[in-house]
């Protein structure tokens, strides 16, 4: 399955459940995944496991947390997410 590769995927509250879910099976489908959430330690130590998800700090409920987010992805294929 590799539907998804040379896409990104930015995933919020992939430290758990749905996000989770989500995260790994972008993962799976060969997307380079950026995963956040505001519990990095137990998000990292699930992502280590994977090569293609990227942690980054992030609580989405934070509005000027998700406009940074944003602002920093919109370098398209260039590295940012």
């Amino acid at each position: 399955m590799n539907r998804l590769v040379g896409k990104k995927v930015f995933v919020t509250a992939a430290g758990q459940g749905i996000g989770r879910a989500c995260a790994e099976r972008f993962a799976q489908e060969g997307a380079q995944v950026v995963a956040t959430d505001k519990n990095t330690d137990v998000l990292s130590a699930w992502a280590s496991s994977h090569e293609n998800i990227q942690v980054e700090s992030l609580d989405a409920l934070d509005r000027e947390q998700i406009f940074a987010a944003a602002e920093q992805g919109e370098g398209g294929d260039q590295g940012e997410y």
